[in-house]
This record gives C-alpha cells, sequence and structure tokens, in this order.
C-alpha cells in the first residue's frame, strides 16, 4: 500500500513539478514526495478555488488526497504510474480543453 502510494505521488509531482534531467549534484534528492508538503500548496493555490467541496467543478474536489485520487465527472484524474496518461496532466498541459488552471496563466515549471 505504502509502495503504491508513493508511486502515485511521485508521477503525479514528476507531471507537475518540472524535474531536471541531469541530478546538480552528486547525490540527487531520493527522499519521498508527500502530497501534503509538496503537491497540496500547489493543488491549494491553483486549483482549490473551483474544485472543493462547495463548489465542485467537473463533480472534482481537490482538497484532500482522498478526493484527489477520487476523481470526478471524468473518471479518475490520476493514472498510478502513468502520469502522461493522468487527466490532471491533460488539463494543466492543454491537451485536453479548457487548460487548466481556467482563465489564468499555465503553472510555471518551478
Amino acid at each position: 500500500m505504502i509502495g503504491a502510494l508513493v508511486a502515485v505521488l511521485m508521477g503525479i509531482a514528476a507531471a507537475i513539478v518540472a524535474i531536471p534531467a541531469v541530478a546538480t549534484g552528486p547525490h540527487p534528492d531520493t527522499s519521498p514526495v508527500s502530497y501534503f508538503k509538496d503537491l497540496s500548496p500547489i493543488v491549494r493555490e491553483n486549483c482549490a478555488g473551483c474544485h472543493q467541496p462547495s463548489v465542485k467543478q467537473g463533480d472534482l474536489s481537490l482538497t484532500t488526497y482522498e478526493a484527489f485520487m477520487a476523481g470526478g465527472a471524468k473518471g479518475k484524474v490520476v493514472a498510478p504510474g502513468q502520469a502522461d496518461h493522468s487527466l490532471v496532466i491533460g488539463y494543466l498541459t492543454g491537451e485536453q480543453k479548457p487548460q487548466m488552471p481556467f482563465g489564468q496563466p499555465p503553472l510555471t515549471a518551478e
């Protein structure tokens, strides 16, 4: 269970946050990705305004990890271990329309 959770979180983080192709030091950071520490701030700032329980655009709430993983009207937004097939990535990159965050500039690589 923990291994699957880490794999999902790493897939989400790798797809949302740009990761340099070459490590900048002799020992790249290999600490596990934390939804609450690493991803929740990004979601809270850019997504939760429209995707919260009281609004739930697309029948999708992104205010908790469980809600994020449950998905919305178009199904699950994350394909564990397959970031390229995750709806959330399609919306963030503009492959799925409308591009997210809706009405805002695309998220930066940082």
